[in-house]
Formats: structure tokens, C-alpha cells, sequence
């Protein structure tokens, strides 16, 4: 299934169902302690166009929703982003396949980021600790 695909977006939902991100330990920053994070993506030129996706990291869990202006297909549409970032896909699928990282993209100026800094390291982090359960995902993942 293609990478940010609606289907593939279900499926990281999917992996992620029931996982709960803990908030208490004492190497979590306080961007986290304090609430759920909201990452915006914008990812320009995928195949199917500019993608906005929101990431939702919280007490309860880690859930990815498109994001769409035009109709009230997506809850996060009313959520305002603690940070947004926007790239190319070309990065984007870099940064999935483990060719570049979150810090090789900022100081490349590879990602634009708007909001709180500290709330997309964050949320690297955590994503990085759940890469485990996202392996299966990752091995049927296309990125045409």
C-alpha cells in the first residue's frame, strides 16, 4: 500500500490501536506532559497531490488523520497544530526509509517548520520508540 495513502494512514492507525504513550516518564518534555501534541504535515507533491496530515500524540494514544480543508471528513480539521511542518514527498519518503532524519532535514533546510520546535522532536521521539510495532506496516509499504 502506498506511503500516506488513505489506506496506509488506516493501517498505522490500525498498528498503533490500544497503545498508550507514556507521558510520566521523566525524559518526556513538557510539550507532551501538558496535553496531546498536534503535528500538521504537509507533505507537496505526493501522488496524489499536496497532502495535510495531523498527528495526534497523547495520553490516549497516536492516531494520523488527513487533514481536508474542503469537507468535514477528518476531526482534526478543527484542531489547531502545536507545530507544522512542510516538505517535499521526495523527503518525506527519505525520512520513512530511514535515509534521512528529522535533524539531516532541518539542517539541510529540507523542512519548513512553523509552531513549537520541541513538540516535533517530541514527537520523533516517541514515534522512534514505537518503530517496533510499526515494522509490519513499513515492510508492505510502496512509495509510487
Amino acid at each position: 500500500m502506498r506511503f500516506l495513502s488513505p489506506e496506509w494512514i488506516d493501517s498505522f492507525n490500525d498498528h498503533l490501536s490500544g497503545f498508550e504513550v507514556d507521558l510520566s516518564s521523566d525524559d518526556q518534555s513538557l510539550s507532551t506532559q501538558a496535553g496531546p501534541i498536534h503535528l500538521l504535515q504537509v507533505i507537496a507533491g505526493s501522488p496524489e497531490g499536496d497532502l495535510h496530515i495531523m498527528l495526534t500524540i497523547g495520553s490516549t494514544g497516536i492516531r494520523m488523520e488527513i487533514v481536508s480543508h474542503d469537507a468535514a471528513i477528518s476531526t482534526a480539521d478543527s484542531i489547531k497544530e502545536d507545530v507544522a511542518v512542510k516538505m517535499n514527498w521526495a523527503d518525506a519518503v527519505a525520512m520513512s526509509t530511514g535515509k534521512l532524519t528529522v535533524t539531516q532535514a532541518l539542517a539541510g533546510g529540507m523542512i519548513k517548520v512553523r509552531g513549537n520546535l520541541s513538540v516535533l522532536i517530541d514527537s520523533q521521539r516517541i514515534l522512534d520508540a514505537v518503530g517496533d510495532k510499526l515494522a509490519s506496516l513499513h515492510e508492505l509499504t510502496t512509495y509510487g
